[in-house]
């Protein structure tokens, strides 16, 4: 009777992802004590071979959000370079729900995952992030992220938020150098209310392009200095951008923007800002996401600004989508709405109110 050992390797792979068939494990979703993942770790004792087969499964997504400090503090024994190299995709988290110790404790243990992940060099995907909004805790300090950046060359996607006020601006601009030197990064979130990456070094030279841009989070881009910042990072990309989140608009200024290839664009009006989309009138979209602010009055007194905006992509546009937060009243929303939805329809346009 043949037995495991006897099974070509392309016979066992499957095998292996079949305990995962939902990547619940994969994708960092699944619980600590998921029989998923006490599975794939007994089968990843067993063997070097179903170690191999299993790392990529069972690492691949290393979520070090909300756990306790001990967790963070034993990482090294339990990962260690060996199995740092499998890790593709890591969410790491400082704040009071996980973290005991202060921003000094925080960085050296930093140093000590980066020095383990970067074993492989395969890090893909990177969250940094502040667990915590209040101020009587400490945030991710900007050394950390200039020291992880640079420990993982080959990230593709990466997601930054929440960090302390008043970083030093020698930091701030290591944190952005290491940023920009990244040669593969394809996708970037920022979210920054403190502004305190919301820097002009952002609109120097990139090592890589960017296809998607996530500024949602970014706040008081209106001011000169952070509408320049903007316009210069945005042009940095232009040849490449085909996904763009505009941060909070509340100017009724329309600034033109040249992204020849944006084909999705989200953007947060405010009623002074509702020709917002006239500023990317040079561009293909394909799909608009709005996201409705202000007062019932003044979101009403929108639709009719924003149709007229939404005309002027007729050629290319495909889908609409309104966000409003209040959905009940947006049913209420009177003629402004109804044009809006009227017009994507005989344009053969997807709309959809959420």
């Amino acid at each position: 009777m043949a037995g495991w050992k006897d099974l070509p390797t392309g016979l066992k792979e499957p095998l292996v992802a079949f305990v995962d068939e939902e990547k619940l494990v994969q994708e960092g979703k699944a619980d600590r004590d998921s029989k998923e993942r006490k599975t794939l770790l007994a089968l990843s004792a067993t063997s070097r071979e179903l170690r191999e087969l299993v790392g990529p499964i069972l690492w691949r997504t290393l979520d070090l959000s909300h756990q306790a400090a001990s967790r963070h503090h034993s990482f090294a024994a339990e990962i260690g370079p060996s199995t740092g190299r499998f890790v593709r995709n890591l969410v790491l988290c400082d704040g009071p729900s996980n973290l005991t110790h202060g921003p000094v404790d925080f960085f050296l243990l930093v140093k000590g995952y980066a020095k383990n992940l970067s074993a492989g060099y395969q890090l893909e995907r990177l969250t940094l992030a502040s667990a915590s909004r209040n101020d009587d805790f400490d945030t991710i300090e900007l050394e950390a992220v200039a020291t992880f950046l640079r420990a993982a060359p080959e990230l593709v996607e990466v997601h930054l938020s929440s960090f302390g006020r008043e970083g030093e601006d020698r930091a701030v601009v290591a944190a952005i150098e290491a940023l920009r030197g990244l040669t593969h990064l394809r996708k970037l979130r920022l979210e920054e209310s403190s502004e305190t990456l919301w820097h002009e070094g952002l609109t120097e030279a990139w090592s890589s392009s960017l296809t998607s841009l996530d500024l949602s989070g970014v706040t008081d881009v209106v001011k000169a200095d952070g509408l320049s910042t903007l316009r210069g990072l945005l042009e940095r990309h232009a040849a490449t951008l085909r996904h763009l989140k505009f941060p909070y608009y509340d100017s009724p200024q329309s600034p033109q923007f040249s992204l020849p290839h944006l084909e999705t664009l989200s953007i947060q009006p405010n009623e002074e800002a509702r020709s917002l989309p006239l500023s990317f009138a040079e561009s293909p979209l394909r799909r608009l996401r709005i996201e409705l602010w202000g007062s019932f009055s003044e979101r009403k007194e929108m639709f009719a600004g924003l149709l007229e905006a939404v005309e002027e992509h007729h050629q290319t546009l495909r889908e609409v989508r309104v966000k409003h937060l209040d959905p009940k009243d947006v049913e209420q929303g009177g003629k402004g709405l109804e044009l809006l939805k009227g017009w994507c329809e005989s344009n053969a346009v997807i709309f959809e109110l959420f």
